[in-house]
């Protein structure tokens, strides 16, 4: 759904989504933690949201865009 840099701006945007009742994950949240906020994750932290609520999630990701 989303990649980051930054495990911060990944959280932050997992935060959104569960506010607006959509299950976000970061599977890659305790190697980020691990080395450094993701430093070492060459393809980024990704944000993920259930196929059922993926549709929602990109519509909420969308108007943060605009």
């Amino acid at each position: 759904m989303a990649r980051f840099s930054d495990l911060l701006e990944a959280q932050l945007l997992r935060g959104l989504l569960n506010s607006h009742d959509i299950q976000a994950m970061i599977p890659e949240e305790a190697t980020a933690s691990a080395f450094g906020y993701g430093g070492l994750l060459l393809d980024g932290i990704r944000v993920m949201a259930p196929s059922d609520q993926a549709a929602s999630a990109r519509l909420l990701l969308r108007g943060l865009k605009s």
